[in-house]
């Protein structure tokens, strides 16, 4: 399902589906946990933003928020809901294109519409948003024991039929995408069919590839094959952890 499509379904249905969810309380808890940790008054990026209403929650929590989503008329409905918070039309693949960097990014049921594939190229992008040690939140759908990876869902809610495309994840697959851009997974909570986890960025990753005759991609190659034993992953690398690797970068020659 191309993305215009996914678009034009959310523009078609985005009044009905916003007065629908405005009840739902299942993402609280890991909302309330991603307000604790973040910077009091900082700001945040709510992707995938919808009419507003986690917007709404942020920015009646004392943050600045700016939200975005491709839905136009999602975002009309938002800045009547939240004449506080600024919103603009955008995809979430175009966040690197904003000026502002942030202390927290908010993604709620945003990567549940994303092929696989391209989720790290998303999260890669979230990531260079970040501010040092800012903060990303994602909820996402919990794929089924036997279930499918994807799939496009027809559905008739609203008295009338529209499709929508979803991905499935299990809580080990995002651990593993984290590892892989660099952000330290600090928060996970699995509840109604939903997986929530934070991520805190971690400091510059690369700092001594120049020092020490290795390009980014090596070091890079090193340090995710470190993390990923740190986080009980399976892997070849030499190192068991961050600091060993780094440890060894900066021993001297006998």
């Amino acid at each position: 399902m191309e993305n215009k499509e996914l678009k034009n379904t959310y523009d078609k249905i985005a009044q009905s589906w916003h007065e629908d969810h405005k009840a739902d309380t299942w993402w609280q808890a890991g909302t309330n946990e991603f307000i604790a940790r973040l910077k009091e008054g900082g700001n945040v990026l709510d992707v995938g933003c919808g009419g507003g209403t986690k917007s709404k929650y942020l920015s009646d929590s004392g943050f600045e928020v700016t939200g975005i989503d491709f839905s136009e008329r999602f975002i009309d409905i938002a800045k009547e809901e939240v004449p506080t918070a600024k919103f603009l039309v955008m995809d979430a693949h175009s966040i690197n294109n904003l000026k502002e960097n942030f202390d927290g990014i908010f993604m709620q049921a945003v990567l549940l519409h994303v092929p696989k594939k391209d989720i790290e190229d998303i999260l890669q992008k979230v990531v260079t948003k970040l501010n040092p040690e800012g903060l990303v939140y994602i909820a996402v759908k919990e794929k089924d024991k036997d279930g499918v990876d994807e799939e496009v869902k027809i559905e008739d809610d609203y008295g009338y039929e529209y499709e929508r495309f979803f991905s499935y994840f299990t809580i080990d697959e995002l651990r593993q995408h984290f590892v892989r851009v660099g952000l330290e997974m600090v928060y996970e909570e699995r509840k109604s069919n939903w997986i929530q986890v934070i991520g805190r960025k971690k400091g510059n990753l690369f700092p001594l590839h120049t020092e020490n005759g290795l390009t980014v991609e090596e070091e890079r190659e090193i340090l995710h094959d470190a993390d990923e034993a740190r986080c009980g992953i399976n892997v070849s690398g030499p190192y068991s952890s961050v600091d060993e690797f780094l440890a060894a970068l900066k021993k001297p020659e006998a």
